[in-house]
């Protein structure tokens, strides 16, 4: 039996997108028809993508997603750190690791700090999202939902603790600057809602016309 790696703390300071990505092990939600896996960038807060599944997954569905993931942005991360939820404390997981020198990382039991970052995120999925709308039942309408509040968290979420940027600024590496306004004039609060979701608010500040 292969021996099992100590815990090891997450490292301090900032890291680059893609050294260090988050995958808990399911979300818990009010429509446990259906279970939720998405992985996260540890520095950009960046959502590198997600999956629904009808039934709690086994650890060859993580492995499978976490390839996908890593397939489409095209870099594989340094780092996973994850629960110790059987589907990534287990021996396949950390081989399947191993061939692709990705080094695992688990949270201690009963410890948030670890996977603070996608558990931060998995509050405001709940808090601006699920609880504003009616859940679905199927999974491709909850797949399509999912994905629409996932592409508005990207590009127009600022977050306080980045410095009022976006996942997708802070990925990218832009400086989001305030908006070009002549304060000489009169200016005006825009909101406007993200594929006409009204649960999800785009704010701008512009000149009136």
């Amino acid at each position: 039996m292969a021996r099992k790696p100590p815990n090891i703390p997450l490292p301090q300071g900032l890291v680059e997108p893609h050294q260090v990505r988050h995958s808990p092990r399911h979300l818990s939600r009010q429509n446990r028809a259906r279970r939720g896996e998405r992985t996260n960038g540890h520095y950009s807060r960046s959502v590198m993508g997600f999956a629904v599944f009808a039934k709690e997954p086994k650890s060859i569905e993580i492995r499978r997603f976490l390839g996908r993931v890593a397939a489409k942005v095209g870099v594989r991360p340094r780092y996973i750190v994850a629960d110790k939820g059987r589907q990534f404390d287990c021996v396949d997981f950390r081989a399947w690791c191993r061939r692709r020198e990705i080094s695992p990382r688990y949270a201690s039991t009963g410890s948030l700090r670890a996977t603070a970052v996608v558990e931060r995120f998995i509050r405001s999925l709940k808090d601006e999202w699920l609880r504003r709308i009616h859940v679905p039942f199927r999974r491709e309408a909850m797949r399509r939902d999912l994905d629409c509040y996932q592409r508005w968290f990207e590009s127009h979420r600022p977050h306080q603790g980045m410095g009022g940027r976006t996942p997708h600024e802070v990925y990218n590496d832009a400086k989001s600057l305030p908006p070009v306004v002549d304060t000489r004039s009169p200016v005006e609060l825009v909101v406007h809602y993200y594929e006409g979701r009204r649960e999800l608010p785009i704010v701008e500040l512009k000149n009136a016309s």
